[in-house]
């Protein structure tokens, strides 16, 4: 691919040491990070002593391949490796060329995530022709809006396109393809800015719309200054460095939650409101991006987004105001005292009412329900009013399905009567369901593609 600016690969190096120049390799692997050698690390093995050396730890390490190429490992870890070799461990590294010094600046980045083709909204090739008489030719037109671009508030421009290319073979057959790939320009950054700013979120954001774990592809930077050549590329582990090329989806049980193209929406708005989502609502934002990568069990994705939600509820609508809530429970107090309860039963009440405003989990729950789009909130009604037969007996008199998901999520947190697989599941759905339309409200998205996918039975709320 085109795109790629240094294969994978095992590569002669010369490292930039404290003590000198010194021959090694790196090591480039698909989804690793990337590791190196320093041939005759001098002073790590003692002849005829014992070995005591200690690592050594870098923010920044550079070198330079056989082939004139540029290396920064940024976050080394240096240590023994063998007799004839030491190794070095980075977090990150650069390879290409890039302006020398500890944090070369870039001003833009091109990458690839996984998801491209879904969440752009729209196909690669708009039409497709087949030979007919009498021309006999095959054609493909790219799709008008393959090509997207839009503008942050920052300043930044954000572009994704479908990179379209033919490909013919001793006039026997030809083909085409396309592959999603997105480029940021803007103020110029670190490699570690671009990703934390744009890559990152992406990849999240991605990984949300599509209910599936989607992988960053590759990376690479264009430094300051030097016209249109990306010339810069990463290597961290989570980087596959394997491009992919566009294709129809094969799994359609899970709905598309989000999607760019023609009345879809905005890829500079959706990035900085889940920028803020990551700020403002950590516990929800961490829930949703390890789902997306870890296989979980039922419960345990249950016991994770219950209290993401809670705290959810809790960074949005806060605690009751602490005067308020001492005033009111004085004036409880007050009136049992008045009413003559026995002194046994009053300071009872009065060491059991909570101290603080706090609300209960069920309230939290049906108050976030409650703040939902019309759509979202009737089918959530509809599906669990009345209570389902599956949720009968968790207990005696509840005050609706929130009352039962709270009870079910206490007796699990707190060793109480365990309930039956099928009655978690489908409360996990309605959790689901609930932190779904939370967070594509708080994106700015219409909820029409969870109602459409609710309605077609590929999202059950129970």
């Amino acid at each position: 691919m085109r795109n790629v600016v240094v294969p994978t690969s095992t590569y002669d190096c010369t490292w930039l040491l404290e003590d000198g120049s010194h021959a090694g390799q790196l090591m480039l692997a698909p989804g690793q990070a990337a590791q190196g050698q320093v041939y005759n690390d001098p002073g790590r093995w003692p002849d005829g002593a014992d070995f005591d050396w200690e690592p050594t730890e870098y923010d920044r390490l550079a070198g330079e391949l056989a082939g004139g190429q540029q290396v920064l490992l940024i976050d080394v870890l240096r240590a023994p490796g063998s007799m004839e070799a030491g190794e070095l461990f980075p977090r990150l590294a650069l390879v290409g060329r890039f302006p020398a010094g500890d944090d070369p600046l870039f001003e833009a980045v091109r990458f690839q995530v996984g998801g491209l083709s879904e969440l752009a909204g729209v196909p690669a090739l708009s039409r497709v022709g087949t030979p007919r008489q009498p021309e006999r030719s095959f054609t493909a037109t790219v799709h008008p809006h393959a090509a997207q671009n839009w503008e942050c508030s920052s300043g930044e421009r954000i572009s994704l396109e479908f990179e379209v290319s033919q490909k013919t073979d001793l006039k026997f057959n030809m083909t085409v393809t396309a592959q999603p790939v997105v480029e940021v320009t803007g103020t110029p950054r670190t490699a570690e800015q671009w990703v934390d700013d744009f890559v990152r979120p992406l990849t999240e954001l991605a990984a949300f719309a599509t209910g599936r774990r989607q992988d960053v592809e590759w990376v690479v930077l264009r430094p300051e200054h030097t016209g249109e050549r990306f010339t810069a590329q990463l290597f961290a582990a989570g980087i596959s460095q394997v491009p992919y090329l566009a294709e129809k989806p094969t799994d359609r049980r899970q709905p598309l939650l989000l999607r760019l193209g023609p009345e879809g929406a905005d890829l500079a708005v959706l990035l900085e409101r889940w920028r803020a989502l990551a700020e403002e609502h950590e516990v929800l934002h961490q829930h949703l991006v390890t789902v997306a990568r870890q296989v979980q069990s039922t419960t345990a994705r249950f016991m994770s987004v219950v209290p993401a939600l809670e705290a959810y509820h809790g960074r949005t609508h806060g605690k009751l105001p602490r005067a308020v809530f001492r005033q009111q429970r004085r004036d409880v107090l007050e009136r049992l005292e008045g009413a003559g309860v026995e002194l046994e039963d009053y300071e009872w009440v009065d060491t059991q009412l909570p101290v603080t405003g706090d609300r209960a989990l069920h309230e939290r729950l049906q108050q976030l329900a409650e703040s939902l789009p019309d759509g979202i909130r009737a089918r959530i009604e509809a599906a669990t009013e009345p209570l389902p037969e599956m949720l009968q007996g968790i207990q005696r008199t509840p005050l609706g399905i929130w009352h039962v998901l709270a009870k079910v999520r206490n007796n699990l947190a707190h060793g109480g009567v365990r309930p039956q697989p099928g009655q978690v599941q489908l409360l996990c759905r309605l959790a689901d369901t609930l932190a779904a339309a939370l967070v594509l409200r708080d994106l700015g998205v219409s909820e029409d593609l969870l109602v459409q996918s609710i309605d077609d039975s590929r999202w059950k709320v129970n």
